[in-house]
């Protein structure tokens, strides 16, 4: 049998906490929401001792117990802008340790045990969580999400889910999924997944786990004696179940069931609004059942420019997403007329923006200069990122490489550097050594093929407004070089379906996932069709496990060879050091083009709101401000 090992600490420090509010009568252990209290009164709920697990969470609180009641105002831009809301709410089974954010912490779920070869993963869930109606949240929830919805299928000939989701999967094999009891569940491998404990930490894969049976089995097939459970009706029935893999479903659709601290009561197009789960599983370190706000509400506004002027009108109580930095100076100055404080944070990011050139690009000419490197640093060298940083972040920003920054645990001495100096002369020199030695009457240098070399960059809309600035800067930086760089505007969803139809020659995109690469390698290696523009048909070859997309070449084939050995590696600083091969060969081969990294992030926050941090990291790993944990915000008088 396989050994197994505790691996959260962060879960026997919780447990001595909760050992120590539990002395005494158990009924006046924990406080709740005035709301909530007169709901006690009148029968209506239970009392909040009854409501909690048998082992809450404690959350710190970053400045003060804080005081119930109130609604935090949002503003999101609609249902496809459902990150925002996402950001504020989300819950994971697991998350990064209060303390130590390198650390493995119990959420959801209780713990979990990893055998010594990540070959078998155990859980532990809370004894005692319910839903947002007050149904338990049991171990059969999770074999729903297994059984009914990833490996269900209501025709012979539809692929199942779970063979399209790679993390799944070790060395190409499923795991057997097992319950053990209401409250325990393993995940066994043939080979190890030592990752697997990290995925359950990254809403961006594991949030689909989280399945309330007792309300998704009234659509599925399987559990209706009136529809078959395979044919036309069973897929037409099936769909709606597999929409709640999205883990913003639920927010469009008021009654279903939540973990989180707040559950839709209201979507009507215009407005989101939110109310307190009164079963929520978080306490603050006196006993108090979080959240202390009752409601959260999302105003829907037509552009992204609406959300920094209702900010500096103080009609906003926190925002992040939106809110622009190139605004900050504004935002500064009404401050006093808005009742709000402006809060700077730092990205963790590489790069913002990333500059990807299509490596799989269809106009062969360009594919060939594209997968040159001489041309890939050409293109680098002619940047000049000191004035970018200058004319467009204040000099707050750092003028680099796209790559994993100083201070993040993947940083390579000296990468950061690679070919980000401004050196107009030798990018001048490495296009000549390539030929491209002719050019037309507007300086514009001829490709092989005698056409001009013209480069059409997809930007996003809405997206960034740092990112069309830096390209007008870098659309003169190249031009000086002899090459023109053109901009194709795209409304968002029309963007990504270009990116995985591979419609594109260059694309845009923050490389903001350099905390955990080894879980989530996208800032370096393409995993992901519609987002990773440098290859996508590399990431279609890797997402269906080599059954579409084109068998990466060259440098790529090597860092995805890395890659399966990350994968598969138990030992985790074995895991990190093997990783940074892969930043080394990125940065050395110019993969992608950086202009600056770390940049400032710029919120608001009311006057009257507390608890919230004044700096704090930004990072698509933490679905910041979730990071914040606004379970513990509180407004005062």
């Amino acid at each position: 049998m396989k050994t197994l090992f505790r691996v959260n600490r962060l879960l026997l420090a919780t447990l001595f906490v909760l050992l120590l509010a539990h002395v005494g009568d158990a009924n006046t252990a924990y406080r709740e929401a005035p709301m909530l209290s007169k709901l006690v009164s009148e029968g209506q709920l239970p009392p909040v001792a009854d409501r909690l697990p048998k082992e809450p969470l404690v959350m710190q609180v970053e400045e003060e117990i804080g005081t119930y009641g109130g609604t935090l105002v949002n503003v999101f831009t609609g249902q496809s802008d459902a990150s925002a809301v996402r950001r504020v709410l989300i819950e994971v089974p697991l998350w990064f340790g209060q303390d130590n954010r390198d650390e493995i912490a119990s959420n959801i779920f209780a713990g979990y045990q990893a055998a010594d070869d990540g070959s078998i993963v155990t859980v532990y869930l809370r004894e005692g969580l319910r839903w947002s109606d007050g149904h338990p949240y049991t171990a059969d929830d999770i074999m729903f999400w297994w059984e009914d919805m990833l490996l269900y299928t209501p025709t012979p000939d539809q692929p199942r889910v779970a063979d399209s989701i790679p993390w799944l999967h070790a060395n190409g094999r499923l795991p057997r999924v097992t319950k053990i009891n209401d409250y325990e569940v393993s995940f066994e491998w043939d080979e190890p997944n030592p990752l697997f404990p990290e995925i359950l930490r990254n809403d961006l894969f594991i949030t689909g786990i989280l399945q309330p049976k007792h309300h998704l089995r009234q659509f599925h097939p399987r559990y209706l004696a009136d529809v078959p459970d395979q044919g036309p009706e069973a897929v037409e029935r099936f769909q709606v179940v597999l929409d709640y893999l999205s883990p913003t479903e639920k927010y469009w659709n008021p009654g279903t069931p939540s973990l989180e601290a707040w559950v839709t009561k209201v979507w009507d197009g215009r407005q989101l609004l939110l109310e307190r789960n009164p079963y929520y599983f978080k306490v603050d370190p006196a006993g108090n059942q979080l959240p202390y706000i009752d409601y959260v509400r999302f105003d829907v506004i037509e552009d992204r420019q609406l959300a920094n002027i209702k900010a500096m009108a103080g009609e906003i109580d926190f925002q992040f997403r939106h809110i622009d930095f190139q605004n900050y100076t504004a935002l500064v100055e009404n401050e006093e007329r808005g009742n709000y404080r402006t809060l700077l944070w730092q990205d963790s990011g590489g790069a913002a923006p990333n500059i990807l050139l299509n490596h799989n690009c269809k106009d062969p000419v360009l594919r060939e200069l594209i997968r040159s490197k001489e041309f890939r640093a050409a293109l680098s060298l002619a940047i000049d990122r000191e004035l970018i940083n200058e004319m467009l972040w204040y000099g707050l920003a750092t003028p680099m490489q796209g790559t994993a920054p100083v201070g993040t645990p993947f940083y390579v001495e000296g990468m950061d550097r690679m070919y980000a100096e401004y050196a107009p002369d030798q990018a001048n020199a490495l296009l000549d050594g390539l030929g491209l030695t002719q050019r037309n009457r507007d300086g514009i240098r001829m490709r092989p093929d005698n056409q001009p070399l013209t480069l059409y960059l997809d930007l996003m809309s809405p997206g960034w407004p740092s990112h069309t600035e830096t390209f007008e800067l870098v659309q003169d930086f190249w031009k000086q070089i002899g090459v023109d760089l053109k901009i194709n505007v795209s409304e968002r969803s029309l963007y990504h379906m270009r990116i995985e139809n591979n419609e594109h020659q260059l694309a845009h995109w923050n490389m903001d996932r350099t905390l955990m690469p080894t879980l989530d390698p996208q800032s370096f290696l393409p995993i992901a069709p519609d987002q990773n523009a440098e290859a996508p048909l590399y990431a279609k070859w890797y997402a269906t496990n080599g059954r579409e997309g084109e068998v990466p070449e060259d440098v790529y084939a090597e860092m995805y060879r890395v890659y399966q050995q990350v994968v598969s590696t138990v030992d985790a600083k074995e895991r990190n050091e093997l990783f940074k091969k892969i930043v080394r060969l990125h940065a050395e081969n110019v993969m992608t083009i950086g202009t600056v990294g770390l940049t400032p992030v710029v919120g608001v926050a009311s006057n009257r709101l507390r608890n919230v941090p004044e700096k704090e990291i930004q990072a698509t790993e933490f679905r910041t401000p979730r990071n914040a944990q606004p379970e513990q915000f509180f407004f005062v008088d």
